[in-house]
């Protein structure tokens, strides 16, 4: 530890103080991801090695798109740093469900929720909302991690969950890694498959969604 390099500025502009002296807002995003990750390394100081994190992954963007996995896989980033980036990331992200001191639990919020979660993934993936005769949500899954060029819509587990959670409605939602917002013949057949599904265990099929940088499209 004593190798490693060090910030080399007055204590009270080194991230954590200036924290405490001016609040957290008046940081730059390379200033908190330092003091998350506490330490540098031996050839860049803590500093030099967030923003380097930054530079190489596009910004705060592409770093939420990386798991712990591949948090580790950067240089100067172990188990210890890589976890606790990982799960502020995903503390940012859940934050985005509070409203008013509340989760927010209207099937729009939910969707949206999940558009802006999903504008971060490079591969597609398809959630499902089950909702009440209140149009509550009473459960939430994620269905299918897909590939780079799709998703492969696991109907049993569908089913199965629709039928456990006592479901009067279900609504699926999936994203375009691609940014295109439009409904793919494929989209299309697949929403006649769970909407003929759910018909016949007298669910109701309130929508398929396709969500691309952020925005939704009801495809049916």
């Amino acid at each position: 530890m004593t190798n490693l390099k060090r910030l080399n500025m007055p204590e009270d502009e080194m991230p954590r103080e200036k924290l405490l002296k001016y609040g957290a807002d008046k940081l730059s995003t390379a200033e908190l991801i330092a003091i998350l990750l506490r330490t540098g390394t031996h050839s860049c100081n803590v500093l030099e090695l967030a923003t380097k994190l930054l530079k190489d992954n596009g910004g705060l963007h592409g770093l939420c798109k990386l798991s712990a996995a591949e948090l580790k896989t950067e240089d100067g980033i172990k188990n210890a740093k890589a976890t606790t980036l990982a799960a502020v990331l995903e503390l940012g992200l859940r934050i985005a469900r509070i409203h008013n001191g509340e989760e927010r639990e209207s099937w729009q919020d939910k969707l949206k929720f999940y558009a802006d979660r999903m504008g971060y993934l490079d591969r597609e993936e398809i959630y499902a909302l089950f909702l009440d005769k209140q149009e509550k949500v009473v459960g939430e899954e994620t269905i299918s991690y897909g590939g780079l060029n799709g998703a492969f819509l696991d109907m049993p587990l569908l089913f199965r969950r629709a039928v456990r959670v006592n479901s009067h409605s279900v609504i699926v939602m999936h994203n375009h890694p691609n940014g295109v917002l439009a409904a793919s013949p494929e989209d299309n057949e697949l929403t006649e498959f769970i909407r003929k599904g759910l018909k016949t265990l007298e669910i109701k099929f309130k929508g398929h969604y396709v969500t691309a940088h952020g925005k939704i499209l009801l495809i049916s």
